[in-house]
C-alpha cells in the first residue's frame, strides 16, 4: 500500500500479532526473471516501533502493497546506540518451493 508517498509495511508474527512498521529505511524490492520477488530494509529500534520491533524476526511474514513475504534473514547489531535490524524476506509464493505434492 503506498500512504503518501511512503510504503506502509505490516508486520505479523508466528502467533498472529501484527504491528504497523515505521522506522524502517533503504527498501530494496527486487523482481528476478524466474518470478523470485525479495524484499530488503534497515529497521531502526524507535519509540514509534517498540511493538512492532521485537516481532520482526525470522519467518515473521511482512505485508507490502498487498503481498506477503516471510523472512528469511535477519541480523541485529548495535549503530552508535541504536540497535538495527537488516532484514531479506522472500514472497509468500515460494514458501512450499521444496515441498512436494503427491
Amino acid at each position: 500500500m503506498w500512504k503518501g508517498g511512503r510504503y506502509l509495511l505490516v508486520v505479523t508474527d508466528l502467533i498472529g500479532q501484527s504491528e504497523p512498521l515505521t522506522g524502517f529505511t533503504e527498501l530494496i524490492r527486487k523482481r528476478r526473471v524466474n518470478g523470485e520477488r525479495t524484499i530488503r530494509f534497515s529497521l531502526f529500534s524507535l519509540p514509534q516501533n517498540e511493538y512492532a520491533y521485537p516481532l520482526v524476526r525470522e519467518e515473521s511474514l511482512i505485508e507490502l502493497n498487498g503481498e506477503e513475504y516471510r523472512i528469511k534473514y535477519v541480523n541485529e547489531y548495535l549503530n552508535g546506540k541504536s540497535l538495527v535490524k537488516k532484514v531479506e524476506a522472500n514472497h509468500t509464493f515460494f514458501d512450499m518451493v521444496n515441498s512436494r505434492i503427491y
